[in-house]
């Protein structure tokens, strides 16, 4: 029993004052001890996630913040924990922000003339490297590396 307590009070995790007082078997508080240290270690896990998630949402301005997907999470999930009768409403207001553009909308027509454009310009880039390793003796890797290494 005296090791049992010394290996929990070791790893920092309290003991409820009915199992330091032997109210339980020796073998109850053996098979208890391993889960309730796995639990302790557990949470303390989920704590130190939480503490760096919010590091790094602390780098991030405050506008930002507040119309992050996560932060609109939070908030919904406190209101309806508070009352079901929203539901509608929040529903509504995640439709509103993230469904998916309408196929005629000026953004969707932004993001397909960016992507084509940058297609274009990818092409170009790649026709250029085939007519210059086409015109270009093949040259072993070797060989590469050490002209890029004198000259940069």
């Amino acid at each position: 029993m005296a090791k049992t307590q010394y290996i929990i009070q070791e790893a920092g995790v309290p003991l409820c004052d009915l199992m330091k007082q032997g109210g339980g078997e020796s073998e109850g508080l053996t098979s208890w001890e391993p889960v309730y240290i796995a639990h302790h270690r557990l949470r303390m896990s989920c704590v130190d996630i939480l503490s760096k998630y919010s590091t790094i949402c602390a780098l991030y301005p405050a506008s930002y913040i507040n119309v992050h997907r996560s932060t609109s999470y939070k908030r919904w999930c406190q209101s309806l924990v508070t009352s079901l009768d929203k539901y509608a409403e929040i529903k509504s207001e995640f439709s509103s922000l993230y469904s998916p553009p309408l196929p005629d909308s000026m953004l969707c027509h932004q993001c397909v003339t960016f992507s084509r454009n940058l297609h274009r310009v990818l092409e170009t880039q790649r026709d250029k490297e085939r007519e210059r390793a086409g015109s270009e003796p093949m040259i072993p890797s070797e060989e590469i590396y050490l002209r890029d290494s004198e000259q940069g």
